[in-house]
């Protein structure tokens, strides 16, 4: 007879070794992934060094380093990348310059800073916008050195850099020996940042925005406006009202200024109402909020046809016809018509 082996618990027992060392490794590569999800979520370039940022606005760097355009202060090369700032929510990079900006609104550079008072090579001072040394030998800013404020956003090509302001301004410093900063010259350089592209007056900006109201009629009501516009320009104002949609609009023929007043309400004026503030010159325009004017009373009484309120006495009389109707046979209305 021959004898049966049974292999169920070696199968078994090799299964769950098998499982316990996929759930260990599993495990131990959550361990070490990082615990807040940090990701990457910018990167720029140099010829020769690396930048990145993280979401949570760290600034990272590595590569060479000879001009400190990594901004560790130092003039190391780094095969790791290293934790340069925080708070930084823009990086560009040049060739031998890094820049970013922070939430502030500030943009800061490090890296290559060539002042060269001869006009012999291409100088640029792409990285620091002028803080060149004073004996006009090369020099370099190993740690960041803040350029601006109020900027919004930046790059930067080999050796010049660009940014853009708040106010829509663009700015640029560094090599120009092309007319890269679109100073309408080829000067060698510019040792602070000059400016390329002024911002236009720009719009007026709407501070306080009228609010909806409900009056009754024969009240008087006015809807207010407050706005600010550019330096030097009139502001100008006309408000509109529409009934059934914007195709019906219409110009409130007396309130071309801050405020549309309404005397004598009627149920013709209640609708929405809104009001267009130009700047004089530019032309620009900025619209405020729909507000809603609501008037109550004065829709008439009576027997019910008229569109208000129906009054009691026609109430009590629709009431009592109904209760006669109710108490006739199916059959005989006679009775609620004498009623």
């Amino acid at each position: 007879m021959k004898t049966h082996h049974n292999n169920t618990a070696p199968t078994h027992a090799k299964t769950m070794t098998a499982f316990a060392v996929c759930l260990f490794a599993i495990l131990s590569t959550a361990a070490h992934l990082r615990a807040d999800d940090t990701k990457v979520i910018a990167t720029a370039a140099g010829d020769y060094h690396s930048l990145y940022l993280t979401s949570d606005g760290k600034l990272w760097a590595m590569g060479n380093n000879q001009y400190g355009q990594l901004g560790d202060g130092t003039t190391t090369d780094r095969n790791k990348p290293v934790n340069v700032a925080s708070d930084v929510i823009a990086i560009a990079a040049g060739s031998y310059h890094s820049l970013y900006i922070t939430s502030d609104g500030k943009l800061w550079a490090m890296g290559y800073n060539i002042h060269d008072p001869s006009g012999g090579d291409a100088a640029d001072n792409a990285a620091t916008g002028g803080e060149a040394a004073d004996d006009g030998m090369v020099t370099y800013q190993a740690t960041p050195v803040q350029i601006a404020s109020n900027v919004t956003s930046v790059s930067a090509g080999g050796f010049h850099s660009l940014f853009v302001t708040e106010d829509g301004s663009l700015w640029a410093m560094g090599d120009n020996t092309d007319g890269q900063l679109g100073r309408n010259d080829v000067a060698m350089e510019s040792k602070a940042p000059v400016l390329v592209v002024e911002a236009a007056a720009g719009d007026p900006v709407i501070t306080q925005q009228p609010i909806s109201q409900t009056v009754n009629v024969g009240d008087n009501v006015t809807f207010t406006v407050v706005a600010t516009g550019p330096t030097g320009a009139t502001l100008m104002y006309q408000w509109q009202r529409y009934d059934g949609g914007w195709k019906n609009i219409s110009n409130v023929g007396h309130a071309t200024d801050p405020n549309c007043a309404i005397t004598n309400v009627q149920k013709s004026d209640a609708g929405h109402y809104r009001v267009l503030v130009i700047a004089g010159g530019s032309g620009a325009t900025v619209t405020s909020d729909e507000v809603t004017l609501t008037v109550n009373g004065g829709g008439g009484g009576g027997g019910g046809g008229g569109g208000g309120t129906p009054s009691l006495l026609w109430l009590a009389a629709t009431a009592a016809l109904i209760g006669a109707r109710a108490s006739c046979p199916r059959k005989n209305r006679n009775c609620a018509r004498k009623a």
